[in-house]
């Protein structure tokens, strides 16, 4: 494996032309590996590039190709076959300016890709895109966020967070399943939110802190999780309405909100800890219109989410530079599934004996070394008494 990948390395022809220096992918395609840093208006990627009598495509650009070069200013044009951005490519590009739009074949943009970066018009993400990196467009300066995309299944972790200067509306498309921890907290969209009708997780601090946010929010009937904090401080939102019949796993503090419209067939008496109201959507319209036909279940003006504790308390300027694991995300959520804490005490207890089984085979083996090393030293201390003895008879008689 290693004599293949020897061979791969040797193979790849690296080569500069202009701003850009290039690495082969094989005889057609290359990335680029570095963008050089200097002063330069309007940066325009090649699609092709020549290299003696050979042209390659520009499919790739790599890793930290131009890492914090706030040189670059003005707009960028990527080439029009470009599939991957590799991570913290364009990170902390303050320079740059106006709208970004990918070409239709980009289809990863990695972790970091463009956080920090001056952008200041709208994000337009392709239909193409199948895997979008944590953090990409952290604490960038876009005014608006358009997806086209179709095949896209989750939304990173901290993927726009801190995107403050987001406004109007956030459409998420329909192919979209998850939205990670903190995915959109403290952006600024000052209209209506619509989730996808496919939606089945929502993470926590999700959509924390977008309290420009008005409007109905609608959870599809597909939602299964959303976890601690999701809505916190979410505060213009009207109303909720959720389509499902079932309540779905939930953490704590999600909404900043009274009480949640349900459907008459929902089978629980309250949503996510929030008392409920029922409504009966139109055949013309997803926007339910009808009034309510009960009253709460419990008092509808009790506030759940009045006082939060956690450190979304202060907004915070920084992207993170590390992002939480999967278990570190979830042990800061407290579900209604009874079951999960058994689970976790049957693991914890698994591995507690685990612990104790090797502790004790460790403190047996090493009672059994030391009795073998006592024994040894006693044998060889004999065998040097009587060697003592036979070599001088005269004094042990003495």
């Amino acid at each position: 494996m290693f004599l293949l990948w020897l061979i791969h390395t040797s193979l790849q022809l690296q080569f500069n032309d202009g701003l850009f220096y290039y690495e082969t992918i094989n005889d057609k395609e290359v990335s680029i590996k570095i963008i050089k840093c200097e002063e330069h208006e309007n940066l325009e990627i090649p699609s092709f590039v020549q290299n003696g009598e050979n042209e390659y495509k520009v499919v790739k650009i790599g890793p930290s190709a131009a890492l914090g070069c706030s040189k670059l200013k003005g707009t960028l044009n990527l080439p029009t076959e470009l599939r991957e951005i590799g991570s913290s490519a364009f990170k902390e590009c303050s320079g740059f300016r106006g709208s970004l739009t990918f070409p239709e074949s980009v289809e990863i943009i990695g972790d970091h890709a463009f956080s920090y970066s001056g952008f200041t018009g709208k994000l337009t993400l392709p239909k193409s895109l199948i895997s979008l990196g944590e953090s990409s467009f952290c604490s960038s300066q876009f005014s608006k966020l358009e997806f086209l995309s179709t095949s896209l299944k989750s939304i990173s972790r901290y993927a726009f967070y801190s995107c403050y200067r987001f406004k109007g509306s956030l459409i998420l498309p329909d192919s979209i399943t998850t939205i990670g921890f903190d995915a959109f907290g403290i952006c600024g969209f000052d209209g209506t939110l619509h989730l996808p009708n496919s939606l089945r997780t929502i993470g926590s601090f999700a959509f924390s802190q977008c309290s420009n946010l008005k409007g109905s929010l609608h959870l599809p009937k597909t939602l299964q999780r959303i976890d601690s904090y999701a809505f916190s401080n979410v505060n213009k939102i009207d109303s909720i309405y959720f389509y499902g019949e079932n309540e779905p796993k939930y953490g704590t503090n999600i909404f900043s909100h009274g009480y949640v419209y349900v459907l008459d067939s929902y089978q629980g008496s309250t949503f996510c800890g929030l008392p409920t109201l029922t409504f009966s959507p139109t055949q013309s319209t997803s926007i339910p219109i009808s009034i309510p036909t009960r009253e709460p279940t419990t008092n509808p003006t009790i506030n759940p989410t009045t006082i939060i504790t956690s450190f979304h308390s202060s907004i915070p300027t920084l992207c993170p530079t590390s992002v939480p694991t999967q278990s570190q995300s979830q042990s800061q959520i407290s579900y209604s599934d009874p079951e999960q804490p058994i689970e976790e005490y049957k693991e914890k207890i698994k591995y507690l004996m685990m612990l104790i089984g090797v502790s004790c085979c460790l403190i047996v083996f090493s009672i059994l070394l030391g009795i073998g090393i006592f024994l040894y030293l006693k044998k060889r201390k004999e065998s040097n008494q009587k060697l003592q003895e036979e070599l001088n008879p005269d004094q042990h008689i003495l």
